[in-house]
Parts: structure tokens; sequence; C-alpha cells
């Protein structure tokens, strides 16, 4: 075996390994700690890269699993509930967007419109149709928006409200949409519901 005498740079503290008796000679260069440097930052990548697009279409599944699990509780619930939460701004999109859905829900037999309770609610009163909205209209019922919070989260319900910022939550048994004029009108969960 070749006789081997190791050096301290002192300067640097590099460790240099020279042969004595032969022709090669190596070190550890700053090229060989970048080299190590970039291989331990492509690796965070490739892991962060996995993590986050393994995280992405697992929430991207949960949302569309919430969907489904609303849309089959609805779908298969024997009343359902729609809820309009009153805004003299906005109240004809809301009232429009709502009409759409009960349209759509009849046309498609997905629901009988006597299935159907239908809820008027501001920040005082609340009006509905106690039987639902198949009978002949002879009586409004009048509740305050606590109770008629409360029979309608009996069953799975749709509660429509204006609001500047557009949004959807889903849950289980309610499906929470709020929007501006616009969203409103456009009222998407009309068509998907069907």
């Amino acid at each position: 075996m070749p006789d081997v005498k190791h050096t301290k740079n002192k300067t640097h503290g590099e460790t240099k390994v020279t042969q004595v008796h032969g022709k090669e000679n190596t070190a550890k260069t700053p090229a060989k700690k970048y080299l190590i440097v970039a291989s331990a930052i492509l690796l965070l990548v490739i892991l962060f890269s996995a993590f986050y697009f393994g995280y992405h279409s697992t929430s991207t599944k949960a949302n569309k699993y919430g969907f489904t699990t609303f849309q089959s509780n609805f779908d298969t619930s024997s009343n359902v509930s729609i809820v309009v939460n009153y805004n003299s701004s906005a109240f004809q999109y809301e009232i429009d967007c709502a009409t759409n859905i009960i349209y759509n829900l009849v046309s498609a037999h997905i629901k009988n419109s006597a299935d159907i309770t239908f809820f008027v609610i501001n920040s005082t009163n609340c009006t509905y149709l106690q039987n639902g909205l198949g009978k002949i209209v002879k009586n409004y019922s009048y509740a305050s928006p606590t109770t008629c919070m409360s029979i309608a989260q009996k069953h799975p319900a749709i509660f429509i409200n204006y609001s500047t910022t557009n949004s959807t939550v889903i849950k289980p048994n309610a499906l929470y949409m709020s929007g501006n004029d616009g969203f409103l009108k456009q009222c998407g969960i009309a068509s998907t519901i069907k």
C-alpha cells in the first residue's frame, strides 16, 4: 500500500490527500461542495413538489367529494329547503336564482314541488309556505328568522345570499352561496344541481 500524507490547508480548512510515492493527487474542492449543496436543494424541490401536487389533488378530490355528498343527501331527502336572505339591493337576483334552482329540480323530476320549502328571511322576519311549494297558496306562514333557520336546517338546504364577495361553501347537508349581482345572475348551482 502506498504511503499517504494528510495535510490541512489553514486558510480554507480543506483536507488534501497526496500519495507520496504515486502520481495521483486529489482534493475536496469548492466545486464538490457546490455539487453537494445543489443536490440537496434539488432533493428538497422534488420533495416539496411531490407534497404540493399530492396535497392539491387530494384537496380537489375532497371538494368534489363534499359536493357529491351534498348532492346525494339533497337528492335522496324527502324534503329540502331553499332559503333566500332578503337584501333590497339584489333581492331580484336572489329570487331569480332560487326560481331557477326550483325549476330545474322539478323539471328534472328530482323533487316534487310539495317537497321543497321556500323561505325568505330578513333580519327581523321570515315568510314561507308551511306545506311546500306544491300547494295552492292560501296563507303564508310568518316566523322569526331563528325559527325558519331551525326548520330549514332539518333537511338538506341551499342558502342564497347577496355579498360583495363571491363564495360557495358546501357541507354534507347545506350549500351556502353568496355573491354579487353577476354571481347571482349566473346562479351556477342551478345547472349543477340537476
